[in-house]
């Protein structure tokens, strides 16, 4: 075990915590937290910014170090000239909140450090953070489509990469520390965030926050909770209900039915035509994704919008740096980071900008706000469209700060309509824990303060409830009259409720839009790679959300206007919420024991595999990866239109890319889905033709990728019947039982 190496990488990250905390003091002073549990998140950001800047000129170490020099000087002025209290008891308690999570994932990934091609997205992320390690400049070079910018979403692994290079440590411990590094953030963010949500109430901060970093987490969806729910059951009437929901869900009745068929995937594949994972899952799974190092910044932005519903109406100055300074910045970073959560900040903003006890029209001009004298109903009405207008103008103002990202690397897609509905029974596994928990909270409040009219819209609710039903839309049969009653909670009682009905919206909203509406492209069919990329946002507000229910609906003095005979009522609820909140633990158990069943390795080396079950292919990979800078290489592609199942994406294909971040002429199919069909098809063709066609053919073609090493091993001799060649022009330059490298000389 690499113990050196962590405790280097925790010190980094203890620093960068410490440099960015007077900024975060500064900003969220007005929540309990005060900023501690987002100082790391928020020096990664201004790292982020500044060396992806500078990086358009020139990316090395010296960047980074200029990037970091930077922070320092942000961070000391900050720190002279506002002199904001430093919150140093929360920040060590959410420093180790972070530990304890940093560290889970450490363990859990010493078990089991490899970069596998099956089983998620390793070998594209261990080869975006490779890449970004070998440019000189930003976007870094397209490791699969050889000659271009990458056209994918790079921002974590960029950060990653600055990680590992001030720390001095290499991508193969760096990828695993990086991981572990994101969770860290998520949890003890968490902790922090939902903490300083239930002192609005005035409740414990540690304990709704111990709730958000739990359920963020440890917790997962119901499927596991079910199983254990038949195995009690006598084995007939099991069968028949495992039977069922087989038949309705992606779930097999094997799985559900016996303890010793548990396979940690099978949760995240519930909803037909869907990938429905939590943290947890995403996590011990292991993928450097962008759907998952997104969710710390994710985090920040939510500290930035509660700060804002906190700051008085005469707070100009604040709620403008906030809304119009901060907040665009975040936005950027999340476009760059994992694009599909930024247009999430326009519906949050929009949320929080109409329930905020504050008008929006004050920040734009507070002397205006004043004169203008509308009846209640127009007043909302204005208040919608100013709320509007500004999240329109922060999102666009948040594309300008990483403008050259959207020029370079972003890609277009279509959206398309009305995919495949998700099932009742599908939707409830997923979803139930998080549904039980906002319909009691929103019943005890309702049950107090209901009147006449109000009774109507819950009449109305329940017309709708059932016509979702009938007409095959349980989701939004569900969640529809919840979003309604929400939107009357905060409309009419926000001395009853708050931010965390924002939250409970946000996803809800979230979720009904992936009922009706999904992006096309060629990750996945229908809308399975929509549901994957939302489903992990809805997961965070949901929890943080949830958590601060839970708080309120365990506190004595929530709903003390009770009458006494209704207090068996407060003790039914706190021990089926008990119940239920240990119910979603049970796959971490189950899981955590599965995964350090099988022989742990207890190191953080990634490329621990290749070395150990490709020895051959390794020698070629070291070789090439020894290599200065960035010569493009040519392999046989990972195209879902080869012959040979080994050089099927998701196997063991373009390795030598995968691991060294070099570029090759042709990589795997996803490339599909950021140029199009054509552009790649036509690669395809003409790697075909390197390894298959004349000699003159091949030269042509390698000039015109310039391609520095042709590189032919298992994958390749398979696929075109070719071990070796004999062209001029072509000097072995490496070989072994399995591998021979050529180098093109010019």
């Amino acid at each position: 075990m690499e113990f050196t190496l962590i405790f280097t990488w925790w010190i980094l990250l203890l620093i960068l915590s410490l440099i960015g905390l007077p900024i975060t003091s500064s900003l969220f002073w007005r929540l309990s937290d005060k900023g501690a549990s987002a100082a790391l998140t928020f020096s990664l950001t201004a790292l982020f910014f500044s060396i992806y800047w500078l990086g358009h000129f020139s990316f090395s170490l010296s960047t980074v170090l200029l990037g970091l020099a930077t922070l320092v000087l942000l961070s000391m002025g900050v720190l002279f000239v506002k002199r904001p209290e430093l919150p140093l008891k929360r920040f060590s308690e959410s420093f180790a909140v972070f530990t304890m999570a940093f560290m889970l994932i450490v363990a859990i990934r010493s078990a089991d450090p490899s970069i596998y091609p099956i089983g998620g997205e390793k070998f594209l992320d261990f080869g975006l953070l490779q890449s970004i390690l070998r440019s000189s400049v930003l976007p870094p070079e397209d490791l699969w489509f050889a000659g271009e910018t990458v056209r994918y979403y790079y921002g974590g692994h960029l950060i990653s990469a600055i990680l590992s290079m001030l720390s001095g440590i290499s991508a193969k411990f760096a990828y695993n520390l990086a991981l572990a590094s994101f969770f860290g953030a998520l949890v003890s963010g968490a902790y922090g965030l939902s903490g300083s949500l239930s002192t609005f109430y005035g409740h414990s901060h540690r304990f709704a926050g111990s709730l958000g970093a739990i359920i963020v987490g440890i917790s997962s969806n119901f499927v596991v909770a079910f199983s254990i729910f038949l195995w009690v059951l006598p084995l007939g009437l099991a069968n028949s209900i495992a039977r069922f929901v087989g038949n309705t869900t992606d779930l097999k009745p094997l799985y559900l039915l016996h303890p010793d068929s548990f396979f940690y995937w099978t949760s995240s594949r519930v909803i037909r035509g869907t990938i429905n994972e939590f943290p947890f899952f995403a996590w011990l799974n292991g993928d450097l994704h962008a759907h998952m190092m997104s969710t710390p910044f994710m985090i920040l932005i939510l500290f930035t919008m509660f700060a804002y519903y906190l700051s008085p109406a005469n707070s100009v100055r604040e709620r403008r740096l906030l809304i119009l300074i901060i907040l665009p910045l975040l936005s950027g970073l999340l476009a760059v980071v994992n694009t599909w959560s930024y247009p999430t900040v326009f519906g949050l903003l929009f949320l929080t900008l109409v329930f905020s006890p504050t008008d929006p029209l004050s920040i734009i001009s507070p002397s205006l706000n004043s004169k203008i004298n509308l009846e209640s109903f127009r007043r909302e009405i204005f208040r919608i469209i100013t709320s509007l207008f500004l999240s329109i103008f922060v999102i666009l103002l948040g594309s300008l700060t990483v403008i050259p990202f959207f020029i370079q690397s972003a890609s277009l897609r279509t959206i398309a309509f009305f995919p495949p509905r998700s099932g009742l029974i599908e939707f409830l596994l997923v979803y139930l824990f998080f549904i039980l928990i906002f319909s009691i909270y929103m019943y005890s409040i309702l049950s107090t303060e209901l009147s006449h009219s109000h009774s109507r819209i819950l009449l109305l609710c329940a017309l709708l409830f059932f016509a979702g039903l009938l007409f095959g839309a349980p989701a939004v049969a569900i969640l529809l009259p919840l979003c309604i009653v929400s939107w009357l909670l905060l409309e009419h009682f926000s001395s009853k409720v708050g931010f965390e009905l924002v939250l409970f919206l946000a996803g809800a909203v979230l979720i009904l839009l992936t009922e009706f509406l999904f992006i096309q492209e060629q990750a996945g069919p229908g809308r399975m790679n929509t549901v994957f990329k939302i489903y992990m946002q809805v997961w965070i507000f949901f929890s943080i959300g949830a958590s601060i229910a839970l708080t309120r609906l365990f506190s004595d003095q929530f709903l003390k206007s009770r009458s006494p005979s209704k207090k068996s009522y407060k003790l039914l609820t706190t021990l089926f919420l008990s119940l239920l909140i240990i119910s979603t633990t049970f796959y971490a158990g189950f899981s955590i024991g599965e995964h350090f069943s099988n022989e742990p390795k207890f190191t953080l080396d990634a490329t621990l595999d290749a070395t150990i079950n490709h020895p051959h292919e390794w020698a070629a990979i070291t070789f090439i990866g020894d290599q200065p800078g960035s010569p493009t290489i040519v392999t046989a592609p990972g195209c879902w239109c080869n012959s040979v199942e080994t050089t099927l994406p998701y196997r063991w294909v373009n390795a030598p890319s995968s691991f060294t971040g070099i570029p090759t002429v042709a990589g795997w199919s996803h490339e599909v889905g950021y140029r199009g069909e054509e552009p790649y098809l036509q690669r395809v063709t003409h790697v075909n033709q390197i390894y298959t066609g004349s000699s003159e053919l091949r030269k042509e073609l390698l000039l015109l990728y310039d391609v520095k090493y042709v590189y032919v091993g298992k994958n390749e001799r398979s696929l075109y019947q070719v071990s070796t060649f004999d062209d001029p022009y072509l000097k072995l330059v490496f070989e072994n039982e399995e591998v021979v490298v050529y180098e093109h000389i010019l």
